[in-house]
């Protein structure tokens, strides 16, 4: 142009695969997330004490408004976890919910999940079944690749149920294909 170079402040390096326009075939590329949320009893009837249920289900309604208008880029499901499984699905993948009304649906269903719940703590299950359930969605061959995420939030409650802190770091890191994180939340 005429004030000088028309791409200055152009990007330098390789090009984020995940910035580029779209095509019918790019399905594979999504970024697959797998939120991961605790809705075991101790949920509920620590709510009055300390209010972590209704952190939970701040985080979660966080997520689901977070990744709106995203669904090009990123495909999501939303499971629970409690005593008695280690796999409630509350937003299954490809399927969001479209407006509040079916957001706050998802989280009435985690709350009434935690009330009426077994006793137990199923979250190394649980991390474990989601890790192999979001590196079976597609295979990620190269490092410019971003990975597939799983998120699982808990109040890991072990120590009551005679479980090992060390069992769940190991369970996190079970597979290169996927980064796995762990929120405490309690």
């Amino acid at each position: 142009g005429a004030a000088g170079e028309r791409l200055v402040f152009k990007k330098r390096g390789k090009p984020d695969p995940m910035d580029r326009k779209p095509t019918d075939d790019d399905e594979f590329r999504k970024r697959t997330l797998l939120f991961l949320v605790d809705v075991s009893g101790s949920m509920y009837r620590f709510q009055m004490m300390d209010g972590r249920l209704a952190r939970m289900l701040e985080a979660t309604m966080l997520v689901m408004e977070a990744l709106e208008g995203l669904e090009g880029k990123y495909e999501y499901a939303i499971r629970g976890h409690s005593g008695e499984s280690d796999g409630v699905e509350f937003v299954e993948f490809g399927a969001p919910p479209l407006n509040r009304g079916e957001r706050l649906k998802v989280l009435q269903r985690m709350v009434a999940h935690s009330q009426f719940c077994d006793t137990g703590d199923r979250t190394i299950e649980a991390t474990r079944r989601a890790i192999s359930d979001v590196s079976g969605r597609g295979f990620v061959d190269d490092e410019e690749e971003r990975k597939h995420l799983v998120v699982a939030l808990s109040d890991a409650n072990f120590s009551r149920y005679g479980l090992d802190p060390r069992w769940w770091a190991e369970a996190l890191s079970d597979s290169d294909a996927v980064d796995a994180h762990a929120v405490m939340v309690g």
